[in-house]
């Protein structure tokens, strides 16, 4: 074999150079994709701990979402308007609670969301890009708009809408009246303290903090859990009701907020004040609130239809305020209270709590006969698990620390409030009464003592023994506040007296103690609010 050139050499040399650089090319790239896979999963992994950290079991609402680093990202979590459409439309309730919870994170929010029950499943599934929502006026679904949030200094700030925020305010027990956009405003109840500022133009930071609010020392009080309904609270802070049936027509019931309280039975309510409702309707559930436009037109077609019914119900066309009366029955039947102070506007409880006042009771025949009841039942025990309490005789002890509720009412304490419903919903479960049959018999009490004023509101004859009509009105409206509804209410055997007069001394110091808001519902706060 010949010997090789100089220039064969060369080129072998080249070629080794060539093959031992590519080579360490080759293990460089190969350090190099190493090296960023593992940045990559470090930076995914840290990524995951900050959101697992700061939003607890809420951090599953932000998968695939690239929210790493300081700043806003927009449109990136589920709308919490998706979720409170649900809830409306299906009439469902939500629960409270004062308890912590380890699903929570270190973000104000996620606390928030833990004790009012917004499960981050339903979050998803309600206000997450795949859900459905009704937008208003239209019969066609749409994906929610995602909510924005912020990520400044380790936190996570939830975005919402001033509509979203004033929404679950008001099923939060929160008083709306409390809080502004202008400068700092806090507001203490049930759940905790509410504290909200601005921050820059059209937007506002709010904080909740669970642990410096109005809270029971009480440790077991925290294991208590309280439904509230939805449709309900919403309608309340609005100053309407729903009626359970349609009476000929007849829909909802607004109460004006223009004229005094001995006026709003027979007052109609301004275009005005109709607008507002409608448009906070629309902004906090995200539906039509056309019905209110045309409201005082239905209710002048319904009128003489109504006074003809209330006429046939008296039996005479003779007492006076025959219209007043049927319509605040209805409302008295309409409304169904829950368990904690209702956030609502003045106006509203001011027209129910004049026409409660004859219907209220003593002390010994509301809070005495709850606790008598209590220690009597077989299953008290029980019952009082069920709802937190270690036994009967601690939910007795604490119910026997309300006072006179018809000077003191609850105290303005949603704690009392509780105390009273669980006990009246446990002892009228216990006595098979169906609260439909006590509300219905408390709405014809109620007409009864507006058309005869100076009549003993549980008195079966008139003072000389004489039948004053009495029985038959309440029949007659029983079955008229029975027409349509499915299922009717069943009628109760015997003598239910003591229960209305526990349920009307509720209804009276519920709506007294009620927690203030006005009709700037939603134009109360700046177009988004940041929930730390």
């Amino acid at each position: 074999m010949a010997p090789l050139s100089l220039d064969d050499s060369l080129d072998v040399a080249d070629s080794v150079a060539t093959w031992l650089a590519s080579l360490f090319t080759g293990i460089g790239l190969v350090a190099v994709v190493s090296q960023l896979r593992s940045y990559m999963n470090s930076t995914s992994k840290g990524r995951n701990r900050f959101l697992l950290r700061a939003a607890g079991a809420w951090s599953t609402c932000f998968v695939n979402k690239q929210v790493q680093g300081d700043g806003e990202f927009i449109e990136v979590a589920p709308a919490l308007g998706g979720w409170i459409q649900k809830r409306y439309l299906e009439a469902d309730v939500i629960r409270l609670t004062q308890s912590e919870t380890k699903a929570s994170g270190t973000s104000s929010w996620s606390k928030f969301f833990a004790q009012c029950h917004i499960l981050p499943q339903q979050l998803l599934d309600d206000g997450g890009p795949a859900a459905l929502v009704y937008p208003t006026g239209s019969g066609f679904t749409r994906s929610p708009t995602q909510s924005d949030i912020r990520i400044q200094g380790g936190k996570i700030l939830y975005g919402m809408s001033s509509a979203e925020f004033a929404a679950i305010l008001v099923l939060s027990g929160f008083p709306v009246a409390d809080l502004s956009h202008n400068g700092a405003s806090v507001s203490a109840k049930y759940l905790g303290r509410m504290h909200l500022a601005s921050n820059g133009v059209f937007s506002q930071i709010a904080h909740f903090d669970a642990y410096a609010g109005v809270k029971v020392m009480d440790v077991e009080y925290e294991n208590l859990v309280h439904s509230i309904p939805v449709q309900g609270a919403i309608h309340v802070a609005l100053g309407i009701l729903k009626l359970a049936s349609k009476y000929h027509g007849r829909q909802w019931i607004v109460i004006p907020q223009h004229c005094p309280s001995s006026d709003a039975w027979k007052t109609l309510p301004l275009a005005s004040q109709l607008g507002t409702i409608r448009f906070n309707l629309e902004q906090l559930v995200m539906i039509s609130g056309g019905d209110m436009i045309t409201y005082s037109s239905q209710c002048a077609n319904h009128l003489e239809t109504e006074k003809d019914v209330m006429t046939h119900i008296v039996g005479q066309a003779g007492p006076l305020r025959l219209h007043e009366a049927l319509i605040a029955a209805y409302a008295i039947d309409a409304l169904i209270p829950w368990g904690l102070l209702p956030v609502a506007p003045a106006h509203f409880a001011h027209a129910f709590v004049p026409i409660l006042q004859p219907c209220i009771a003593l002390r010994r025949e509301t809070v005495g006969v709850l606790v008598q009841r209590l220690q009597q039942m077989s299953s008290a025990d029980s019952r009082a698990r069920e709802k937190g309490w270690r036994d009967v005789c601690e939910q007795v002890e604490r119910l026997d620390r309300i006072g006179d509720i018809t000077t003191e009412y609850f105290c303005s304490s949603s704690n009392y409030c509780a105390f009273y419903y669980d006990a009246m919903v446990a002892v009228f479960k216990a006595a098979a009464i169906p609260e439909e049959s006590i509300r219905q018999t408390l709405a014809a009490t109620v007409a009864w003592q507006m058309l005869h004023p100076n009549a003993q509101p549980y008195a079966k004859t008139n003072e000389d023994g004489s039948d004053d009509g009495r029985e038959r009105f309440f029949g007659s409206m029983s079955s008229h506040l029975n027409h349509g509804r499915h299922p009717p209410a069943l009628k109760v055997q015997g003598d239910i007296t003591w229960a209305v007069k526990i349920y009307a001394t509720y209804m009276w110091a519920w709506l007294h103690d009620h927690e203030e808001t006005d009709s700037d519902l939603v134009g109360r706060f700046e177009r988004r609010v940041f929930l730390e």
